[in-house]
């Protein structure tokens, strides 16, 4: 993996139509949490202009135990046609989850992170465990 792409976004949104999830396609292979940020390992097709992600945090939990946060992560080619399969790591600080969930939310302890993939409505698994 040639180095961390640090210009992913992070937005915390309340129903749908609030946002626009830019839906390209690319694949999550792997997934981890390193203190306050999450690093997701991605592959796409491409090569020729610079890719933008963003991740899209519902600010609402699934009622489960551990509770449950919903990730979206959004991917624009900018219209990129090459065909190079690139493979990179991609890296969104946390900090804005961790404040919402333990502050408006008053949740402490484990929170587990369902992260989709554009196009896909299953989270990508195994899913992760975020500390608060």
């Amino acid at each position: 993996m040639p180095g961390i792409d640090l210009s992913g976004d992070v937005v915390l949104f309340d129903n749908f139509s609030q946002i626009k999830l830019i839906d390209h396609p690319l694949r999550i292979t792997k997934t981890r949490i390193e203190k306050d940020s999450l690093i997701i390992n991605v592959e796409y097709s491409g090569g020729c202009t610079k890719h933008d992600f963003k991740l899209f945090i519902g600010k609402w939990i699934l009622k489960s135990n551990p509770s449950q946060a919903e990730l979206y992560l959004s991917h624009n080619s900018n219209g990129d046609m090459c065909e190079a399969y690139i493979r990179r790591e991609i890296k969104f600080d946390l900090t804005l989850l961790k404040n919402w969930f333990a502050n408006s939310m008053k949740l402490k302890g484990e929170l587990i992170l369902r992260i989709y993939e554009p196009r896909n409505n299953e989270p990508f698994k195994p899913m992760l465990s975020y500390f608060l």
